[in-house]
């Protein structure tokens, strides 16, 4: 399974690209070995409210189906686990 991080408003840093291969690598199981996983990591900019908020979202293209899978919260470590967790069901 190939892995493609993309972000917004965010480095990706090799912790963070390490953290996120980490949490996803688990769907390996569920997927083909030459299937393709995009995850898009966003930080959002939205002035009026205080704080950070993230959007993580997940795509996998398969012969017939399309899988999209998307998070969003204060917590980019959650938002991540939740697009795995909507992806295992």
């Amino acid at each position: 399974m190939n892995i493609i991080i993309k972000t917004k408003n965010i480095e990706l840093t090799d912790s963070l690209q390490n953290y996120i291969t980490k949490r996803i690598e688990g769907l390996k199981k569920f997927l083909k070995e030459d299937s393709e996983l995009f995850v898009d990591v966003q930080k959002e900019n939205l002035h009026h409210k205080k704080g950070d908020i993230f959007t993580t979202e997940a795509q996998v293209l398969l012969p017939g189906k399309n899988m999209v899978a998307k998070a969003h919260g204060d917590d980019l470590g959650k938002t991540v686990t939740q697009v795995r967790d909507q992806l295992k069901e």
